[in-house]
């Protein structure tokens, strides 16, 4: 059985995730009992190809993409962990792709900035 790559794996579930709930997803999930707090991880709901392929695509995009390169650096300048800040970036990119199925209109970095 052949993988297939790109945006063929990607599109489906990212239609029907966004659809339904895209903070589903990349939502954190705190790992807590009682006075001991522990670190926030992504949370396990959604679709397991959906994560992987958004991780790499977001440390793709934190080194070609302007956008996202600067969303990351202001993230890391706040003290965020640099794996915070990537799945920021994850998401960041889930409703930049959202956007551009929705608008039609291609990618524009200034609007991705607002």
């Amino acid at each position: 059985m052949r993988h297939r790559r790109g945006l063929e794996v990607l599109k489906p579930p990212i239609c029907d995730c966004i659809a339904d709930d895209i903070a589903n997803e990349l939502a954190p999930a705190l790992r807590q009992s009682g006075k001991t707090q522990g670190r926030a991880g992504i949370s396990k709901l959604g679709q397991p190809i959906v994560r992987a392929k958004l991780y790499m695509a977001a440390v793709v995009a934190k080194t070609h993409n302007p956008a996202i390169s600067r969303f990351c650096q202001r993230l890391l300048d706040q003290g965020k962990p640099r794996l915070v800040a990537i799945v920021a970036s994850m998401r960041k990119l889930l409703h930049i792709a959202w956007g551009v199925i929705r608008s039609g209109k291609p990618f524009d970095p200034n609007i991705a900035l607002a």
